[in-house]
């Protein structure tokens, strides 16, 4: 009889920790879809475009020029700087100047040291003088090429003014002005929207936010189900993460709004849909979801998979 209690015991323990483990997990369903990065690109100048290089539906990718206006003036000023910086005769020259001041001042010191007074005093501190200036000319010289240096950037950063760069990769997905039109300051000429990164927004009863612990880093897997809520071939599951937990409760429905950031690598999942996100406390990503490489990703969705049973939250 004793030996059937500790069993029974035993047994009762075993199922408080399995449904624990079973409810590490909390589903939140109607999440938004939303880009990462969603911006319109606008020029700081007035001018006239003189290349749009993308299309709508084109790929870009960071840094890269996607807009230029035409520049032929601020060009020339930094073909002007170009030159000036590359010209290093006044250097050259003071540091001969310099050499040549100091080989007279020793030549005549020696001299005056063979025979004391032959040249006189006055004539060895002009020397002493020469050879100083020269010295300063030589750091002149060099003052003036780091100044000349200042203006090649001044120059190159009035021309980047002319031209506008994509501040992200992402897709062209307007466009609203072609080449040979006039733009003015602050005017829309392209849309560009990150599509390898999304934010999946969703709500949460503020009760469940804290007795799972749900936090900053917390692991998510966001799925995409079709119609009959099975999850089929064409439906898609992405990796990611908490980024956002707001500290303030909606009064009414008393809960809390959080933001999760997934990867998205072939684009398969639009900004716009519904999705579900499926969150576990107990697996904290530390790195950005961009950084991770593919074997990683698989590590962390693997994680969240086998975490245990998830618990639906409305």
């Amino acid at each position: 009889m004793r030996c059937l209690t500790v069993v029974l015991v035993c047994l009762t323990a075993i199922g408080l920790g399995n449904t624990a483990f079973a409810q590490s997990k909390v589903v939140i369903d109607e999440c938004r879809i939303l880009p990462r990065q969603w911006v319109r690109l606008a020029t700081d100048r007035i001018g006239v475009i003189a290349s749009i290089e993308p299309e709508e539906g084109d790929a870009v990718e960071k840094g890269a020029i996607v807009v230029k206006l035409k520049d032929e003036v601020p060009q020339s000023v930094v073909n002007k700087a170009q030159k000036k910086i590359e010209n290093d005769v006044e250097v050259r020259y003071a540091v001969a100047a310099h050499n040549l001041a100091v080989g007279e001042l020793a030549a005549n010191q020696a001299v005056n040291a063979q025979r004391r007074g032959a040249i006189a005093d006055t004539e060895i501190e002009r020397l002493k003088l020469a050879a100083t200036k020269a010295k300063l000319q030589i750091e002149q010289a060099d003052h003036q090429r780091q100044v000349d240096a200042l203006d090649l950037q001044e120059a190159k950063a009035q021309l980047n003014s002319y031209r506008i760069f994509a501040p992200f990769p992402g897709i062209v997905i307007r466009r609203y002005k072609d080449v040979g039109e006039a733009i003015q300051q602050g005017e829309t000429v392209l849309e560009v929207v990150r599509t390898d990164l999304l934010k999946v927004e969703g709500n949460i009863e503020i009760e469940r936010l804290n007795a799972h612990g749900i936090k900053t880093g917390s692991a998510v897997m966001v799925q995409y189900f079709g119609e009959d809520r099975k999850l089929k071939g064409g439906d898609v599951i992405l990796p990611g993460k908490i980024i956002f937990v707001d500290s303030v409760v909606q009064a009414v429905t008393r809960r809390v709004r959080i933001v999760a950031e997934v990867v998205n690598p072939d684009g398969r999942l639009q900004a716009g849909l519904s999705a579900t996100m499926t969150i576990d406390p107990t697996v904290m990503i530390k790195k950005p979801v961009q950084v991770l490489g593919s074997a990683e990703r698989k590590i962390e969705g693997s994680k969240l998979e086998n975490s245990g049973t998830a618990t639906a939250e409305k």
